[in-house]
């Protein structure tokens, strides 16, 4: 359970007293998790030259009470309304920060509320959300201000309304990032101007702030979790190793996911589908309907092989250059931010190493190599989970990449007794115990394999199986029934849902 700061009802006089108005109040709650968010390591590059992943944070303030009482709680999970989707399965989320910490410095980089920006879609709640929460900033601010205290920094930098709409967002409405970004800050806070940044002294402001009570929750008694996923790539990976798979996956794609989402219909359960890019659109809306978990399994689940030039683009040796180049570029923007010269504004070094890799690859007459994690953002970047095609051999980009591109979590086959999902760099890496590849690879019978995993099932905490659309056949007949004994014996829950719980552990 997620440590949270709860400033209650009762505290409203003390807003007032401090120079609040009235409207500006409403009972709130927060949480600090350790979280990228959607975009955040890419603008925190640009804004501040930060390259590490891991000293990115994010404030989420959700209403309490009265307050959020009146409305339906589907409309703090309306996806329309809360485009960022950043509620963490909790209702009454109004608005979220995003943070870097950088030595003895705060930046943010987002204050953002989706509720109150996106409201005019369900006009018949507009009024009363802007009665309520229109003045959110005034105690997210405060929030950001007590995350600066108790981690005993020294300044917060703020982005000036001037600096984010001459370098980031040109065609918005300026009005809007005037009172947000500008008005709000200074009405309360003694904040200085520099370099397009507000800068905001702790030790000056403390007396301004409003100090939360710190509630930590009790852990939930463990119990087993179960993770089915299925891996959507129909003849993808096939083509040049099984011709004749990769037909009978394609003609029978759409057949086979018909009845699987008919069954798990039917068995009330929810499962994670990770589909390759190139066909999502396709898929997706059958998918969703029933409420599944939708993630990218690569984007055309095609990987270069020729012994000459794999090295020259994939697998581990890109993903250690992606890594040495975010360190680099850290070291290089913290000098240069000691000459007050702005950072250096990048895109990640593998990026730059496939497009130099593709030159020498074009003069050989071979076939470009594709970012996978760079177009599967293309199609969707509110999608934050990533199923790597080859999962036993490479994760197809450093953590840093997979932090640029805006996923959450990655799932890679990891079979060690005992294997947990665990937070590091910022991903979700959680671990998967086996799929159906045994039976089409080893002909090993169905029967065998299921017992198998009902076995790791009974002795482990946590257990992640995958099933391929294009090996349907050998697992299809039997659906119904393996759904049926696993449920017995965990809590099935989808790779988003763990995710969101490992990150949510991680609050401090």
């Amino acid at each position: 359970m997620p440590t949270l700061r709860i400033i209650d009802k009762d505290r409203k006089a003390e807003f007032l007293a401090r120079g609040y108005n009235e409207r500006h109040f409403f009972p709130h709650e927060t949480i600090y998790i350790p979280r990228c968010a959607m975009d955040g390591f890419s603008l925190a590059n640009r804004m501040c030259g930060i390259n590490n992943p891991n000293s990115l944070w994010q404030i989420i303030l959700y209403a309490r009470g009265d307050s959020i009482a009146e409305f339906p709680q589907e409309l703090f999970f309306d996806n329309d309304i809360i485009w960022h989707q950043e509620h963490f399965g909790k209702p009454g989320q109004i608005a979220a920060a995003n943070l870097v910490v950088d030595g003895d410095k705060l930046y943010t980089l987002e204050h953002i509320s989706d509720l109150v920006q996106r409201i005019h879609l369900r006009k018949e709640y507009r009024t009363r959300i802007n009665r309520y929460f229109k003045h959110w900033h005034h105690m997210l601010l405060n929030s950001v201000l007590n995350f600066a205290v108790e981690n005993s920094l020294k300044y917060i930098y703020s982005p000036t309304a001037d600096l984010l709409v001459k370098e980031y967002y040109p065609k918005v409405d300026r009005r809007l990032f005037d009172r947000i970004y500008d008005r709000d800050v200074t009405m309360h806070y003694n904040a200085r101007r520099r370099n397009g940044m507000w800068v905001v002294d702790v030790n000056e402001n403390h007396h301004k702030l409003i100090v939360p009570i710190k509630n930590e929750r009790p852990a939930k008694s463990i119990e087993k979790t179960v993770c089915l996923f299925h891996d959507l790539e129909r003849g993808a990976g096939h083509v040049k190793a099984d011709a004749a798979l990769a037909e009978y996956a394609d003609n029978n794609a759409v057949t086979v996911i018909d009845k699987m989402l008919k069954t798990e219909k039917e068995k009330n359960v929810k499962v994670t589908y990770n589909v390759v890019g190139t066909f999502l659109d396709e898929v997706r809306e059958s998918i969703e309907k029933d409420s599944h978990c939708i993630a990218f399994h690569s984007y055309n689940h095609q990987l270069s092989h020729q012994p000459v030039t794999n090295y020259m683009g994939e697998g581990p040796i890109l993903s250690s250059i992606s890594n040495m180049g975010y360190r680099l570029t850290h070291y290089a923007n913290k000098v240069r931010r000691r000459f007050s010269l702005p950072p250096i504004d990048s895109k990640p070094i593998s990026e730059i190493y496939i497009d130099l890799v593709n030159l020498v690859r074009k003069v050989l007459s071979l076939r470009p190599i594709i970012n996978q994690l760079h177009k599967c953002q293309s199609i969707d970047y509110r999608i934050n989970g990533y199923r790597p095609c080859e999962p036993n051999t490479t994760s197809e980009g450093s953590d840093s990449d997979l932090c640029y591109y805006s996923f959450e979590w990655t799932a890679i086959d990891d079979n060690a007794p005992g294997a947990e999902p665990i937070l590091q760099n910022r991903i979700v890496k959680i671990p998967v115990f086996c799929d159906d590849y045994s039976m089409y690879k080893h002909n090993t019978p169905y029967e065998i394999w299921e017992s198998g995993i009902i076995e790791r099932i009974k002795r482990s905490k946590f257990t992640a199986v995958g099933l391929h659309d294009c090996y349907a056949n050998y697992w299809l007949p039997h659906y119904d029934k393996l759904l049926e004994k696993i449920s017995s014996l965990g809590q099935l829950k989808t790779l988003n849902e763990v995710a969101n719980e490992v990150i949510l552990a991680n609050s401090i």
